[in-house]
């Protein structure tokens, strides 16, 4: 039996996942956009800084200590995380920008492939079951501030959806069609929102295969069929942790070059139209 070897380190994972999916979105990070996501991929918490004015006359003798201990530690810097990464070929620099190599390509395919193993299987969404659907609306209101990522999202979808007050945006396709996406922006025009709402639509050419709920902060879950396929057909709502920020950035780098549906950007906000009920 082979054994289990680490392939990357969850921060090393992350880092190099965020390269990658940025780079297949078009862009290519600059050396101090990779360094600073280095540095800190999340928000700096509050840090506390030592006083030896506490410790009254001690504090005399601090300087002398410090002194004896860097005569008896030598310090080695270490590699950069940017410097690991190209002594190990996972990408290269060229006029200041950083490219994820076909080796760090791989590499990240076969650590997303382990991580997935560690996936957990939120719901199981029988076609038998009458209420399958209803199963699934009950896991995305325990969610917050959702992101509904679904390419063939219509305004069906949006029925019986909107009255969950932590979906806050759509993101569907222009696979389905302009007459549906007419009809989505139709529906969406008719509902009272009170909070903050949009749509768009990516373009068919990015591609978006998936359907996921993407929330803020915290796990997002893929949904293994689209929305209007629950209850027609077998599928899993799966828990994804460890990949969530790489996910998360993924699409909105797709969501900001989508094609606004609702609101338009010459219109007011979901918060502001004056709608019926349908």
């Amino acid at each position: 039996m082979l054994a289990t070897v680490e392939i990357l380190s969850a921060y090393d994972h992350r880092l190099l996942g965020y390269s990658l999916a940025v780079q297949q979105n078009g862009y290519r990070l600059t050396v101090d956009e990779f360094e600073a996501y280095a540095e800190s991929p999340t928000r700096r918490p509050a840090e506390s800084e030592f006083n030896p004015g506490a410790f009254g006359g001690i504090a005399s003798f601090l300087p002398a200590i410090q002194a004896l201990a860097s005569q008896m530690l030598v310090t080695k810097p270490g590699e950069t995380p940017l410097d690991h990464f190209r002594r190990v070929k996972w990408v290269s620099v060229a006029e200041d920008r950083v490219s994820v190599t076909q080796l760090g390509r791989a590499v990240v395919k076969a650590a997303d492939a382990e991580s997935r193993k560690g996936e957990v299987i939120q719901a199981a969404l029988d076609p038998g079951d009458p209420l399958a659907y209803a199963r699934l609306v009950v896991q995305v209101a325990q969610l917050k501030n959702v992101m509904v990522v679904d390419p063939y999202f219509r305004a069906a979808q949006l029925l019986e959806l909107y009255e969950l007050r932590n979906l806050t945006r759509v993101l569907t396709s222009e696979k389905i069609g302009e007459d549906d996406l007419v009809s989505l922006r139709s529906t969406a025009r008719a509902i009272t929102w009170g909070r903050p709402f949009e749509i768009r639509a990516a373009p068919t050419s990015v591609g978006v295969h998936d359907r996921f709920m993407v929330q803020e902060v915290g796990a997002v879950y893929q949904v293994g069929s689209s929305l209007n396929g629950v209850g027609h057909a077998f599928t899993v709502l799966t828990e994804i942790e460890d990949l969530a920020p790489v996910v998360r950035q993924h699409f909105q780098t797709i969501w900001d070059d989508s094609e606004p549906i609702f609101p338009r950007p010459d219109e007011d906000s979901a918060e502001d139209e004056p709608k019926a009920q349908p």
